[in-house]
């Protein structure tokens, strides 16, 4: 299996912890988070070098009036 791209050295709020991983991205969506060793492989890798990702989230500074 091949995806669009593979996210790596990021940090994504996973199982109620912020934790070091990478990301697979298929048609736009994240369809894998995990250690990088079991991504598959991919058309573009991008390491984001310990950025935060935060998959469903659109702005994260938002005001409400």
């Amino acid at each position: 299996m091949t995806v669009d791209l593979v996210l790596k050295d990021l940090k994504a709020y996973v199982d109620g912890a912020v934790k070091e991983c990478s990301m697979a991205i298929e048609y736009r969506k994240s369809l894998k988070v995990g250690k990088e060793v079991h991504m598959p492989t991919a058309d573009k890798r991008l390491s984001l070098k310990g950025l935060l990702v935060l998959p469903g989230l659109i702005d994260v500074h938002v005001q409400l009036r």
